[in-house]
């Protein structure tokens, strides 16, 4: 026995001469004349013609994503797995919970994860320049802002005459979740800072806990300001008069993301990975898997296509993570992808 198909969970016997039958459904793939079977609890069935070997993996992938739907979107309960490693996105979390929503970048709309696309660079500023000095201090202001798309956020400019040193995106209850240093007036974020729709945030600065020199924008601040992707409704003590230390924001909607599924445990590392997902690709637009076997501290391989066997190099992790990459930099390039399932081979 060569082949494991943990999804179901379900075993294909890989060998030259028939098993013996134990049991009805179970599969056998004659390796003599490349033919698939199934057993009817007291003979074998011929399943298909011959076919090569890939034909057979994308075949029984999709079988199972099938029986997934079924069971996900009919009144049948969902099976009970021992081993689970496949998904049907019927929500952000996946439908059996395996994809890691809170580290996975893609955007999940429609039962399919995507990059954004079709957006344009947004840019944010607010004039005219903020005109007041306030006492130095060394509290973190800034500017409560709500998003009307989900969007990457970019770059903060603050006035120039706020002598602050760093940047801090943070929650709607002023719990940081991220920072980095401002240089110039610039302050830069990286890819995955990601903003949800219709949330709320506030960006603020400081001088790393030291004191610095704020300025402000009142009284007759133009508040709301109503940006096409992000609004600033208040500064960050809710004075809805106020803009604070915050000249301009921009975000962008148009980003490569990627979806991360949780750890799954193996019984032992295989030797060939094979991940097979429905996808639609526009433009330049592109879907690549990143495979690691001990919790994502290091990728046993990257960059792979999909529905192809990945060899696995290390063998010595049994805790795999999947990072399936959604490549679509720029406007209109679009990757996405409608479920997924593992196939995983000991030999």
């Amino acid at each position: 026995m060569s082949l494991t198909l943990i999804s179901f969970p379900q075993i294909i016997t890989k060998q030259a001469t028939a098993p013996t039958i134990t049991t009805s459904s179970v599969l056998w793939r004659d390796t003599d004349d490349d033919v698939l079977y199934f057993s009817d609890g007291t003979s074998w069935k011929q399943f298909s013609s011959a076919s090569d070997s890939a034909g057979f993996e994308s075949m029984i992938s999709q079988m199972i994503i099938n029986v997934l739907k079924l069971s996900a979107e009919g009144t049948l309960t969902a099976p009970d797995y021992s081993f689970l490693y496949c998904d049907y996105f019927a929500d952000a979390d996946g439908q059996d919970g395996t994809i890691n929503d809170s580290d996975s970048t893609g955007f999940f709309s429609s039962s399919s994860y995507a990059n954004f696309t079709n957006a344009t660079y947004d840019s944010d500023s607010l004039t005219p320049s903020l005109d007041t000095a306030v006492g130095a201090t060394s509290t973190k202001y800034g500017v409560k802002i709500t998003t009307d798309s989900a969007c990457w956020l970019k770059t903060v400019t603050k006035n120039s005459n706020v002598t602050a040193t760093k940047c801090y995106l943070q929650t709607n209850a002023h719990t940081d979740i991220v920072s980095t240093d401002f240089v110039g007036d610039v302050a830069t974020f990286n890819t995955d800072n990601f903003l949800a729709n219709a949330s709320t945030y506030y960006i603020v600065v400081d001088n790393a806990g030291a004191s610095y020199i704020p300025y402000k924008k009142d009284p007759d601040a133009n508040i709301p300001y109503n940006g096409s992707l992000i609004n600033i409704t208040a500064d960050n003590q809710d004075d809805s008069g106020v803009i604070r230390n915050i000249e301009g924001i921009t975000a962008d909607t148009s980003q490569e993301g990627y979806v991360l599924t949780n750890v799954q445990s193996l019984p032992s590392t295989p030797a060939y990975v094979y991940l097979y997902c429905d996808k639609t690709l526009v433009g330049t637009g592109a879907v690549s898997i990143d495979v690691s076997f001990d919790n994502g501290v290091t990728w046993d391989s990257t960059g792979n296509d999909l529905n192809t066997k990945v060899a696995v190099v290390d063998g010595s992790g049994k805790n795999m993570i999947l990072k399936i990459n959604l490549d679509g930099e720029g406007d209109g390039n679009r990757a996405s992808i409608t479920d997924y399932a593992v196939l995983l081979w000991s030999s």
